[in-house]
């Protein structure tokens, strides 16, 4: 075929050439072909096979928390079931049946569990908080306020980190750091709308103020 017929042709009919090309191409290598078929197909099989075990998995992980209570009980979904879904919860609530225990360092650990292996989830910031009272309970002022600050720089958008902020002002006033305390408290304040939080770091604020008056013990 002379050049100027082969770019005459219209473009079905060069779409047309090329299927044949391809074909013949196809034949003249059937067995690469095939191999790459039956490849692809086992792929696609074992990533089903991947994904329905998962699913087992974490169906499995999500009814052994459900049935827990206990510390050892949660425990056991984060042992028996490393990485699902509920390994996160369960180590949020392993902590929270170890205070109610008044197990408070185990509990400090698995709080610090919580928010060094999974940062970026929504119990982190809560976790966090929990760390600062527990150290605040043993009379760690440094821990309760490291926790404190993490908690609330973490996520400020989170519901904790005010009240985190009011535990960050405690551990300052307890620390004898005025200034710092008061700079947690003017965050709340200037931060975070009406509520509880807000009310009681105003109301440290101005006993603060007070305290600072000529003449007042």
């Amino acid at each position: 075929m002379a050049r100027r017929e082969r770019w005459d042709r219209t473009p079905e009919d060069r779409l047309v050439g090329i299927g044949y090309d391809l074909l013949g191409w196809a034949m003249r290598h059937r067995a690469v072909c095939v191999a790459v078929l039956a490849a692809a197909v086992a792929a696609a099989a074992g990533a089903l096979a991947y994904r329905s075990r998962l699913n087992a998995y974490n169906e499995g992980a999500i009814a052994a928390f459900d049935a827990a209570r206990s510390p050892e009980e949660f425990k056991a979904v984060v042992d028996d079931y490393p990485g699902s879904t509920v390994e996160p919860l369960a180590i949020f609530y392993r902590g929270r049946a170890l205070v109610d225990e008044k197990k408070f360092r185990e509990a400090g650990e698995a709080f610090a569990r919580l928010a060094a292996e999974y940062p970026g989830h929504y119990l982190a910031a809560p976790a966090r908080n929990f760390a600062g009272m527990i150290c605040e309970q043993l009379g760690d002022w440094e821990g309760a306020a490291r926790n404190y600050r993490a908690a609330a720089e973490g996520d400020p958008r989170s519901f904790v980190a005010p009240r985190a902020l009011l535990g960050l002002g405690s551990c300052y006033e307890e620390m004898k750091r005025p200034a710092d305390s008061k700079t947690a408290y003017e965050k709340i304040v200037s931060s975070y709308g009406a509520g509880g939080a807000k009310k009681e770091a105003e109301s440290r604020l101005a006993r603060a103020a007070a305290a600072q008056q000529p003449g007042t013990q």
